[in-house]
């Protein structure tokens, strides 16, 4: 094979790799971004260390908020929990879900389905993987 053949085929599994994987997680914003835009948009406070020294992603006037990508919902769930706890406030998780993937929804059905099913004093809100870039 020569030089060029190689970087064609290279280029052409990197490219199906991508696809496998969904180009919106490949181009997604860090979480941090989320947060940020999310939190700013309710006059909140980001990264609020409590005395553990955890920190919440934001904190709003009724809200203790982890936010987060889908794929992480299980973790939300306990932060969030823990959040609340240590600030009085409402739990809330933002869930981060890409709605082009199966995998995305999959995961916030579950974390909706858990909420509803152990009636968990937790908040939820999705927000498209493209939210960031409205």
């Amino acid at each position: 094979m020569n030089a060029e053949t190689v970087k064609s085929a290279l280029l052409y599994m990197i490219l199906a790799a991508l696809l496998l994987i969904g180009w919106s997680n490949v181009l997604a914003a860090p979480e941090s971004a989320y947060r940020d835009k999310w939190c700013a948009a309710r006059n909140g406070q980001t990264e609020v260390r409590l005395p553990d020294g955890t920190r919440v992603d934001c904190v709003t006037k009724f809200y203790a908020v982890e936010v987060d990508f889908s794929k992480k919902w299980a973790e939300a769930v306990g932060q969030a929990l823990w959040y609340a706890a240590n600030t009085g406030r409402v739990a809330k998780i933002v869930l981060i879900v890409d709605f082009a993937s199966n995998a995305s929804v999959s995961q916030y059905e579950r974390v909706r389905k858990l909420i509803w099913h152990y009636e968990l004093p937790i908040d939820l809100e999705a927000v498209d993987i493209t939210f960031i870039n409205e």
